[in-house]
């Protein structure tokens, strides 16, 4: 599990280095794209010696164009960054729990990982809750901390892995093969999205 954590860990960072999530990048890229479609119809215009207000009017008309085209770009963009995060924290929560079997150090290790600031937030709370409640699964302390996370993200897969977890923490069973189980079930899911997408 050691060796599998290395290899996500390094996965992870690579992704960082390629995706963005900060908003003046996708301001500067909607910027970009309207400019861009200025110029080719200003080219346009003056090359075939059209008046300047057809111009100006066909100018108009290329930014409304544009901006919904460059809005769906990013909102693709962001789809993809909140896809990669949640990918992320949930196969690193199964290879930390692995590390130390405690769900606060899993999900306290995976904060670190995520560029998601609110996702991180959203983690670093439920740790806050899990460690100042009084972890028993009778009181649903960990189902509280898990809701918050569960609510940003609302996915099947995170609430099994949560659930798991939680299972995990409360029994006195060797864990190794629901984690590997777990783990495999992340890939794969990981594996469908990227596929459907």
């Amino acid at each position: 599990m050691a060796k599998e954590k290395q290899i996500a860990v390094a996965k992870a960072k690579q992704k960082n280095k390629i995706e963005y999530s900060n908003k003046s990048v996708l301001a500067l890229k909607v910027f970009q794209y309207m400019l861009l479609s200025t110029v080719l119809l200003s080219l346009i215009g003056f090359s075939f010696q059209v008046d300047y207000i057809f111009i100006i009017g066909t100018v108009v008309i290329g930014l409304i164009l544009t901006l919904p085209i460059a809005m769906a770009i990013n909102k693709k963009n962001y789809e993809y960054f909140r896809f990669q995060n949640l990918s992320a924290y949930m196969e690193h929560l199964v290879l930390n729990y692995s590390d130390a079997p405690t769900v606060v150090f899993a999900m306290t290790e995976s904060a670190k990982v995520l560029t998601d600031k609110k996702l991180k937030d959203l983690v670093i709370d439920a740790c806050k809750m899990i460690k100042e409640g009084n972890a028993s699964d009778e009181e649903g302390t960990y189902t509280k901390a898990f809701k918050s996370i569960e609510k940003y993200y609302s996915c099947e897969i995170l609430k099994q892995i949560h659930r798991t977890l939680e299972q995990l923490e409360f029994s006195d069973v060797d864990s190794s093969f629901s984690l590997s189980m777990a783990l495999s079930e992340v890939h794969n899911w990981n594996e469908r999205m990227r596929t459907n997408s």
